[in-house]
Protein backbone atom coordinates (compact mmCIF):
# COMPACT_ATOMS: atom_id res chain seq x y z
CA UNK A 1 0.00 0.00 0.00
CA UNK A 2 1.30 3.61 -0.73
CA UNK A 3 1.61 5.87 1.85
CA UNK A 4 0.46 8.41 0.02
CA UNK A 5 -3.04 7.16 0.20
CA UNK A 6 -5.56 10.18 0.76
CA UNK A 7 -8.77 7.71 1.11
CA UNK A 8 -9.64 4.85 2.24
CA UNK A 9 -13.32 3.65 2.32
CA UNK A 10 -14.81 6.55 4.06
CA UNK A 11 -11.90 7.50 6.29
CA UNK A 12 -10.01 10.65 5.16
CA UNK A 13 -5.85 9.70 5.77
CA UNK A 14 -3.66 12.37 7.06
CA UNK A 15 -0.64 10.98 7.24
CA UNK A 16 1.56 7.62 7.33
CA UNK A 17 2.62 7.20 10.95
CA UNK A 18 4.82 3.84 11.53
CA UNK A 19 5.90 0.75 9.20
CA UNK A 20 5.60 -3.30 11.03
CA UNK A 21 6.39 -6.41 9.77
CA UNK A 22 2.57 -6.69 9.25
CA UNK A 23 0.66 -3.43 9.39
CA UNK A 24 1.25 0.09 7.68
CA UNK A 25 -0.14 2.65 10.26
CA UNK A 26 -1.93 5.83 9.43
CA UNK A 27 -3.66 8.77 10.64
CA UNK A 28 -7.42 9.25 9.69
CA UNK A 29 -10.36 11.05 10.30
CA UNK A 30 -13.81 9.20 10.55
CA UNK A 31 -16.52 11.86 9.08
CA UNK A 32 -19.51 9.98 10.50
CA UNK A 33 -18.50 8.95 13.62
CA UNK A 34 -16.70 12.42 13.59
CA UNK A 35 -13.34 11.39 15.30
CA UNK A 36 -9.60 10.92 14.91
CA UNK A 37 -8.69 6.80 14.22
CA UNK A 38 -5.58 5.09 13.25
CA UNK A 39 -5.94 2.79 10.06
CA UNK A 40 -3.82 -0.95 10.26
CA UNK A 41 -3.61 -1.60 6.61
CA UNK A 42 -2.31 -5.68 6.28
CA UNK A 43 0.69 -5.45 4.30
CA UNK A 44 0.99 -9.50 3.27
CA UNK A 45 -1.33 -10.04 0.23
CA UNK A 46 -3.62 -12.39 1.27
CA UNK A 47 -3.59 -11.88 5.01
CA UNK A 48 -6.94 -11.60 7.00
CA UNK A 49 -7.65 -10.60 10.50
CA UNK A 50 -9.51 -13.66 10.75
CA UNK A 51 -6.85 -14.77 14.22
CA UNK A 52 -7.14 -11.16 15.66
CA UNK A 53 -7.76 -11.24 19.22
CA UNK A 54 -8.59 -7.64 20.81
CA UNK A 55 -6.15 -7.14 23.34
CA UNK A 56 -7.68 -4.82 26.23
CA UNK A 57 -4.33 -3.41 27.91
CA UNK A 58 -2.83 0.00 27.65
CA UNK A 59 0.33 -1.18 26.31
CA UNK A 60 -1.22 -2.36 23.43
CA UNK A 61 -2.66 -0.37 20.29
CA UNK A 62 -6.51 -0.74 20.89
CA UNK A 63 -8.08 -2.78 17.52
CA UNK A 64 -11.95 -1.58 17.02
CA UNK A 65 -12.91 -3.63 14.45
CA UNK A 66 -11.54 -4.77 11.12
CA UNK A 67 -13.01 -3.50 7.71
CA UNK A 68 -12.37 -3.73 4.16
CA UNK A 69 -12.65 -1.08 1.30
CA UNK A 70 -14.75 -1.35 -1.74
CA UNK A 71 -11.42 -3.38 -3.32
CA UNK A 72 -11.31 -5.80 -1.04
CA UNK A 73 -8.32 -4.52 1.17
CA UNK A 74 -8.78 -5.49 4.28
CA UNK A 75 -7.19 -2.96 7.46
CA UNK A 76 -7.80 -2.45 11.21
CA UNK A 77 -9.37 0.46 12.79
CA UNK A 78 -7.45 1.46 15.89
CA UNK A 79 -7.76 3.76 18.84
CA UNK A 80 -5.35 7.01 17.48
CA UNK A 81 -2.06 7.44 19.60
CA UNK A 82 0.07 10.77 19.08
CA UNK A 83 3.23 9.31 18.98
CA UNK A 84 5.95 7.92 16.45
CA UNK A 85 7.90 4.80 16.38
CA UNK A 86 10.63 3.96 18.98
CA UNK A 87 13.18 3.68 15.80
CA UNK A 88 12.74 6.90 15.01
CA UNK A 89 12.31 8.10 18.91
CA UNK A 90 15.53 6.89 19.81
CA UNK A 91 17.69 6.14 16.67
CA UNK A 92 20.79 3.20 16.59
CA UNK A 93 23.47 4.94 18.12
CA UNK A 94 21.65 6.90 20.77
CA UNK A 95 21.19 5.78 24.57
CA UNK A 96 19.16 6.87 27.30
CA UNK A 97 19.60 7.25 30.67
CA UNK A 98 18.75 4.30 33.17
CA UNK A 99 15.74 5.87 34.33
CA UNK A 100 13.98 6.49 31.16
CA UNK A 101 15.03 2.83 29.59
CA UNK A 102 13.49 1.23 32.97
CA UNK A 103 9.97 3.52 32.68
CA UNK A 104 10.29 1.64 29.12
CA UNK A 105 10.71 -1.54 29.49
CA UNK A 106 8.48 -1.89 32.58
CA UNK A 107 5.33 -1.13 30.13
CA UNK A 108 6.70 -3.14 27.27
CA UNK A 109 7.20 -6.03 29.87
CA UNK A 110 3.20 -5.32 31.65
CA UNK A 111 1.81 -5.99 28.31
CA UNK A 112 3.87 -8.64 26.82
CA UNK A 113 2.79 -10.59 30.30
CA UNK A 114 -0.80 -9.69 29.72
CA UNK A 115 -0.59 -10.88 26.16
CA UNK A 116 0.83 -14.18 27.26
CA UNK A 117 -1.55 -14.80 30.02
CA UNK A 118 -3.64 -14.96 27.00
CA UNK A 119 -2.17 -17.52 25.21
CA UNK A 120 -0.78 -15.24 22.15
CA UNK A 121 2.92 -14.20 21.49
CA UNK A 122 4.42 -11.62 19.64
CA UNK A 123 7.32 -13.19 18.20
CA UNK A 124 8.73 -10.36 16.54
CA UNK A 125 8.98 -7.69 19.12
CA UNK A 126 11.19 -4.53 17.40
CA UNK A 127 11.48 -0.39 17.54
CA UNK A 128 9.48 -0.58 14.47
CA UNK A 129 6.17 -1.80 15.89
CA UNK A 130 6.35 0.27 19.17
CA UNK A 131 4.90 3.65 19.33
CA UNK A 132 6.23 6.11 21.85
CA UNK A 133 4.84 9.79 22.35
CA UNK A 134 6.81 12.47 24.18
CA UNK A 135 5.63 11.71 27.79
CA UNK A 136 7.52 8.29 28.03
CA UNK A 137 4.43 6.34 26.89
CA UNK A 138 4.77 3.07 24.54
CA UNK A 139 2.47 0.96 22.90
CA UNK A 140 2.60 -1.73 20.83
CA UNK A 141 1.39 -2.42 17.35
CA UNK A 142 2.22 -6.19 16.62
CA UNK A 143 -0.87 -8.41 16.70
CA UNK A 144 -1.05 -11.97 16.05
CA UNK A 145 -1.77 -11.99 12.43
CA UNK A 146 -0.21 -14.04 9.44
CA UNK A 147 3.54 -12.78 8.85
CA UNK A 148 5.53 -14.18 5.84
CA UNK A 149 9.38 -14.55 6.45
CA UNK A 150 10.57 -11.51 3.92
CA UNK A 151 8.62 -9.31 6.20
CA UNK A 152 10.90 -10.46 9.45
CA UNK A 153 14.28 -9.13 7.38
CA UNK A 154 13.92 -5.79 9.02
CA UNK A 155 13.11 -7.35 12.41
CA UNK A 156 16.03 -10.30 12.27
CA UNK A 157 18.24 -8.64 15.03
CA UNK A 158 15.65 -8.96 17.10
CA UNK A 159 14.16 -12.58 16.79
CA UNK A 160 14.62 -14.99 19.31
CA UNK A 161 16.71 -18.10 18.39
CA UNK A 162 14.08 -20.39 18.45
CA UNK A 163 11.59 -18.23 16.39
CA UNK A 164 14.59 -18.66 13.73
CA UNK A 165 14.80 -22.42 14.03
CA UNK A 166 10.95 -22.99 13.20
CA UNK A 167 11.03 -24.36 16.88
CA UNK A 168 8.02 -23.93 19.47
CA UNK A 169 7.71 -20.81 21.16
CA UNK A 170 6.98 -19.25 24.38
CA UNK A 171 6.25 -16.21 25.99
CA UNK A 172 10.18 -16.54 26.80
CA UNK A 173 11.23 -15.79 23.03
CA UNK A 174 9.12 -12.28 23.15
CA UNK A 175 11.98 -11.98 26.38
CA UNK A 176 14.50 -12.18 24.13
CA UNK A 177 13.50 -9.13 22.02
CA UNK A 178 12.76 -7.51 24.99
CA UNK A 179 16.02 -8.03 26.34
CA UNK A 180 17.50 -7.13 22.76
CA UNK A 181 15.55 -3.87 23.05
CA UNK A 182 16.99 -3.03 26.23
CA UNK A 183 20.81 -3.56 24.90
CA UNK A 184 20.05 -1.20 22.52
CA UNK A 185 18.20 1.86 24.81
CA UNK A 186 21.43 1.36 26.98
CA UNK A 187 24.17 0.94 25.34
CA UNK A 188 22.93 2.56 22.37
CA UNK A 189 24.51 -0.32 19.68
CA UNK A 190 22.70 -3.96 18.23
CA UNK A 191 23.99 -7.33 20.77
CA UNK A 192 24.20 -9.26 17.36
CA UNK A 193 25.46 -6.41 14.75
CA UNK A 194 25.79 -7.11 11.30
CA UNK A 195 24.82 -6.11 7.94
CA UNK A 196 24.30 -9.20 6.55
CA UNK A 197 20.67 -11.06 7.73
CA UNK A 198 22.11 -14.62 7.42
CA UNK A 199 24.99 -13.07 9.49
CA UNK A 200 23.07 -12.14 12.18
CA UNK A 201 20.70 -14.98 12.28
CA UNK A 202 23.90 -17.24 12.24
CA UNK A 203 25.60 -15.10 15.65
CA UNK A 204 22.08 -15.49 17.16
CA UNK A 205 21.34 -19.12 16.82
CA UNK A 206 24.90 -20.28 17.85
CA UNK A 207 26.89 -17.66 19.56
CA UNK A 208 26.28 -16.27 22.90
CA UNK A 209 26.28 -12.66 23.45
CA UNK A 210 30.03 -11.46 23.79
CA UNK A 211 31.04 -9.78 27.27
CA UNK A 212 32.57 -6.92 24.59
CA UNK A 213 29.10 -5.92 23.39
CA UNK A 214 28.15 -5.23 27.43
CA UNK A 215 31.37 -3.59 28.89
CA UNK A 216 29.37 -0.21 28.86
CA UNK A 217 26.77 -1.62 31.64
CA UNK A 218 27.51 -2.73 35.46
CA UNK A 219 28.48 -5.93 35.92
CA UNK A 220 25.08 -7.10 37.51
CA UNK A 221 23.39 -5.55 34.55
CA UNK A 222 25.50 -7.78 31.75
CA UNK A 223 24.56 -10.76 34.07
CA UNK A 224 20.47 -10.11 33.56
CA UNK A 225 20.98 -9.59 30.07
CA UNK A 226 23.39 -12.47 29.67
CA UNK A 227 20.51 -14.79 30.82
CA UNK A 228 17.75 -13.21 29.21
CA UNK A 229 19.72 -13.36 25.76
CA UNK A 230 20.70 -17.14 26.60
CA UNK A 231 20.08 -19.29 23.19
CA UNK A 232 18.34 -22.00 25.36
CA UNK A 233 14.93 -20.60 26.20
CA UNK A 234 15.08 -22.91 29.36
CA UNK A 235 17.49 -20.52 31.35
CA UNK A 236 15.92 -17.73 30.83
CA UNK A 237 13.36 -15.45 33.55
CA UNK A 238 10.27 -17.05 33.90
CA UNK A 239 8.61 -13.91 33.06
CA UNK A 240 9.29 -10.91 31.09
CA UNK A 241 8.29 -8.55 34.42
CA UNK A 242 10.76 -10.74 36.35
CA UNK A 243 13.64 -9.98 33.83
CA UNK A 244 13.07 -6.03 33.97
CA UNK A 245 12.97 -6.40 37.63
CA UNK A 246 16.04 -8.16 37.95
CA UNK A 247 17.58 -5.32 35.57
CA UNK A 248 15.96 -2.47 37.49
CA UNK A 249 17.47 -3.70 40.63
CA UNK A 250 20.83 -4.34 38.96
CA UNK A 251 21.44 -0.71 37.54
CA UNK A 252 19.84 0.88 40.59
CA UNK A 253 22.68 -0.76 42.50
CA UNK A 254 25.19 0.92 40.60
CA UNK A 255 23.70 4.55 40.68
CA UNK A 256 23.30 4.50 43.93
CA UNK A 257 26.98 6.30 44.31
CA UNK A 258 27.34 9.68 45.42
CA UNK A 259 27.23 12.54 42.34
CA UNK A 260 29.93 13.30 40.08
CA UNK A 261 32.76 15.79 41.97
CA UNK A 262 36.15 16.81 40.71
CA UNK A 263 39.10 15.61 42.95
CA UNK A 264 42.81 17.31 42.41
CA UNK A 265 44.97 14.13 41.92
CA UNK A 266 48.30 14.42 44.69
CA UNK A 267 50.06 13.48 41.58
CA UNK A 268 50.28 16.30 39.85
CA UNK A 269 52.58 17.52 42.79
CA UNK A 270 55.98 16.74 42.03
CA UNK A 271 56.72 17.31 46.29
CA UNK A 272 54.69 14.69 47.07
CA UNK A 273 55.83 12.27 45.01
CA UNK A 274 59.58 13.39 44.51
CA UNK A 275 58.75 13.14 40.62
CA UNK A 276 57.93 15.25 38.12
CA UNK A 277 54.47 14.55 36.96
CA UNK A 278 51.91 16.38 34.48
CA UNK A 279 48.74 17.72 36.30
CA UNK A 280 45.71 15.11 36.20
CA UNK A 281 42.59 15.11 37.58
CA UNK A 282 40.81 12.42 39.47
CA UNK A 283 36.81 12.19 38.48
CA UNK A 284 34.10 10.36 40.84
CA UNK A 285 31.20 9.59 38.48
CA UNK A 286 27.99 7.72 39.89
CA UNK A 287 28.44 5.41 36.59
CA UNK A 288 32.32 4.84 36.47
CA UNK A 289 33.50 5.58 40.09
CA UNK A 290 36.85 7.37 40.41
CA UNK A 291 39.47 7.26 37.32
CA UNK A 292 42.01 9.49 35.77
CA UNK A 293 40.69 12.42 33.18
CA UNK A 294 42.82 11.34 30.72
CA UNK A 295 42.19 7.60 31.05
CA UNK A 296 38.78 6.15 29.79
CA UNK A 297 36.98 4.01 32.54
CA UNK A 298 36.25 0.40 32.36
CA UNK A 299 38.70 -0.32 29.75
CA UNK A 300 41.99 0.15 30.79
CA UNK A 301 44.14 -3.39 30.57
CA UNK A 302 43.50 -4.76 33.89
CA UNK A 303 40.01 -4.09 33.53
CA UNK A 304 39.72 -5.75 30.47
CA UNK A 305 41.81 -9.02 32.06
CA UNK A 306 40.87 -8.89 35.38
CA UNK A 307 39.17 -12.55 35.58
CA UNK A 308 42.10 -14.02 33.05
CA UNK A 309 44.60 -12.63 35.53
CA UNK A 310 42.28 -13.92 38.76
CA UNK A 311 42.37 -17.22 36.88
CA UNK A 312 45.97 -17.47 35.99
CA UNK A 313 46.60 -16.67 39.72
CA UNK A 314 44.65 -19.32 40.70
CA UNK A 315 45.88 -21.97 38.11
CA UNK A 316 49.39 -20.75 39.69
CA UNK A 317 48.97 -21.21 42.88
CA UNK A 318 47.70 -24.47 42.60
CA UNK A 319 50.71 -25.73 40.37
CA UNK A 320 53.06 -24.32 42.99
CA UNK A 321 51.46 -26.89 45.67
CA UNK A 322 51.41 -29.65 43.43
CA UNK A 323 55.49 -29.24 42.72
CA UNK A 324 55.99 -28.30 46.35
CA UNK A 325 54.31 -31.60 47.27
CA UNK A 326 55.65 -33.93 44.55
CA UNK A 327 59.01 -32.30 45.36
CA UNK A 328 58.55 -33.06 49.33
CA UNK A 329 57.33 -37.12 48.98
CA UNK A 330 60.88 -37.31 46.30
CA UNK A 331 62.52 -36.02 48.68
CA UNK A 332 61.31 -38.26 51.38
CA UNK A 333 61.12 -40.75 49.65
CA UNK A 334 64.93 -41.05 48.08
CA UNK A 335 67.29 -43.07 50.20
CA UNK A 336 69.95 -41.40 52.74
CA UNK A 337 73.67 -41.67 51.72
CA UNK A 338 75.67 -43.83 54.36
CA UNK A 339 77.29 -41.84 56.52
CA UNK A 340 81.00 -42.82 57.29
CA UNK A 341 81.96 -43.50 61.26
CA UNK A 342 85.42 -43.30 62.41
CA UNK A 343 86.01 -45.75 65.01
CA UNK A 344 86.99 -43.78 68.68
CA UNK A 345 90.49 -43.55 69.47
CA UNK A 346 91.92 -46.32 71.88
CA UNK A 347 92.90 -44.81 75.10
CA UNK A 348 95.69 -46.65 77.10
CA UNK A 349 94.52 -47.39 80.71
CA UNK A 350 97.82 -47.02 83.43
CA UNK A 351 97.20 -47.92 87.01
CA UNK A 352 97.33 -44.85 89.16
CA UNK A 353 100.36 -47.13 91.36
CA UNK A 354 102.48 -46.82 88.76
CA UNK A 355 102.59 -42.98 88.40
CA UNK A 356 105.12 -41.05 90.47
CA UNK A 357 103.62 -39.55 93.53
CA UNK A 358 103.96 -35.68 93.49
CA UNK A 359 104.57 -34.02 97.27
CA UNK A 360 101.15 -32.33 98.37
CA UNK A 361 101.67 -28.53 97.94
CA UNK A 362 101.61 -26.87 101.38
CA UNK A 363 99.40 -23.49 101.78
CA UNK A 364 99.46 -21.00 104.41
CA UNK A 365 96.21 -20.85 106.34
CA UNK A 366 94.06 -18.04 104.91
CA UNK A 367 94.44 -14.67 106.19
CA UNK A 368 91.36 -13.47 108.03
CA UNK A 369 90.15 -10.40 105.91
CA UNK A 370 91.26 -6.85 106.64
CA UNK A 371 88.60 -4.70 108.94
CA UNK A 372 89.68 -1.29 108.88
CA UNK A 373 89.73 0.79 105.54
CA UNK A 374 93.03 1.57 105.39
CA UNK A 375 93.78 -2.09 105.57
CA UNK A 376 91.95 -3.40 103.38
CA UNK A 377 93.04 -0.99 100.81
CA UNK A 378 96.96 -2.07 101.76
CA UNK A 379 95.45 -5.57 101.45
CA UNK A 380 94.00 -5.18 97.98
CA UNK A 381 97.78 -3.52 96.75
CA UNK A 382 99.84 -6.38 95.86
CA UNK A 383 103.01 -7.26 97.88
CA UNK A 384 105.91 -6.21 96.79
CA UNK A 385 108.33 -8.92 94.96
CA UNK A 386 111.60 -9.04 97.12
CA UNK A 387 114.26 -9.72 94.42
CA UNK A 388 116.47 -12.75 96.24
CA UNK A 389 119.73 -11.11 97.68
CA UNK A 390 122.85 -12.98 96.25
CA UNK A 391 126.12 -12.87 98.21
CA UNK A 392 129.27 -13.15 96.50
CA UNK A 393 132.38 -14.44 98.24
CA UNK A 394 135.77 -14.17 97.02
CA UNK A 395 137.43 -17.52 95.83
CA UNK A 396 139.87 -18.79 97.71
CA UNK A 397 142.97 -20.22 95.93
CA UNK A 398 144.00 -23.26 95.77
CA UNK A 399 147.12 -24.41 97.27
CA UNK A 400 148.35 -27.48 95.38
CA UNK A 401 150.27 -30.00 97.56
CA UNK A 402 154.08 -29.96 96.55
Amino acid sequence: MPQHIKQLGRYEISRHTAETSSLSVYDAYDPEEKRSVSLGILRAAGSTASGLRRMDHPGWIAVLRPEEDSGGVPFLIMEPFDGKPLEEAVPLGRKLAFGEVVKILRQLAGALDHAHSCGLIHGSLNPAEILANDRGEVKILGLELEERPEYLLHAVHYLSPERLRSTPMDGRSDQFSLAVLAHRLLTGHLPFPGDSAVGVMFRIVFHAIEPSAMRALPADAQLVLERALDRDGQERYSSCGEMVEALEAALNKRTAAPPTRVLESPFANPLVTGVSMPPKILVSDSRHGVFLAEERPGVTWFNKHRKSLKLFGAVFGVCVALLSTVAYIALSTHPKPAVKQTPAPVRAVVPKDSLPQLPKETRPPPALPPTGRTERRRAAKPAPVKEPEVILKPLEPKVGHQ
